[in-house]
């Protein structure tokens, strides 16, 4: 199994995009919830895969959020 994204739009969160981070081998969310601007799921995980980074369940939180923050970057989100 493997790790995956949980997405709300921004008609959802009456702001902007949100998503976070789902292991679907235990059935539960892990790591931050974050706020992605106007990118889609699709870019996040394209930001990710081009970012070269590791499988998301691998990381601290900490970890996990500077991983994030730099997919943000990637995409241009502030």
């Amino acid at each position: 199994m493997a790790w995956c994204l949980w997405f709300m739009d921004a008609e959802q969160t009456g702001f902007e995009n949100q998503c976070g981070f789902y292991c679907n081998t235990s059935d539960s969310s892990f790591g931050p919830v974050v706020w992605i601007g106007n990118a889609t799921k699709a870019d996040v995980y394209e930001a990710w895969s081009e970012l070269g980074l590791d499988d998301a369940r691998r990381y601290s939180f900490d970890d996990l959020y500077s991983a994030i923050q730099s997919v943000k970057a990637h995409l241009k989100v502030e």
